[in-house]
């Protein structure tokens, strides 16, 4: 990474214009837009016949593949973080965090985290 690049931060995130989107991977910012309309339909028909990849421990967003043995989910909106251990090349659930000021969150348990004031 570029020493003189701005690491983008939650500040970021949250100055985006209604309607985008946007991650944080590897230090880098992505946006894009949200779906409307006819896509909202169809991405929910399509769920309700294929279900979420995480009913049945397959990929999910990535990781299982590679024997990347822990995933967090991280819901903005919600202002809720999930956390997955892979166990036999399936991801099991570990629980969710929201206002905790001391939640201890495999694989960095060995630490008290103030999830709450992720959102502050």
């Amino acid at each position: 990474m570029d020493p003189s690049r701005k690491v983008p931060t939650l500040a970021d995130l949250e100055a985006l214009p209604p309607g985008v989107k946007g991650e944080i991977i590897d230090g880098v910012m992505y946006t894009m837009t949200r779906p409307r309309g006819p896509h909202q339909r169809m991405e929910r028909v399509v769920s309700s016949r294929i279900g979420d990849p995480f009913d049945d421990g397959r990929d999910g967003p990535g990781g299982a593949s590679v024997g990347v043995p822990h995933h967090w989910l991280v819901d903005l909106e919600a202002k809720m973080v999930t956390a997955y251990r892979l166990e036999r090349a399936l991801w099991v659930e570990l629980g969710s965090w929201g206002d905790e000021r001391d939640a201890r969150i495999e694989p960095f348990e060995a630490i008290a985290l103030d999830v709450g004031s992720w959102w502050t």
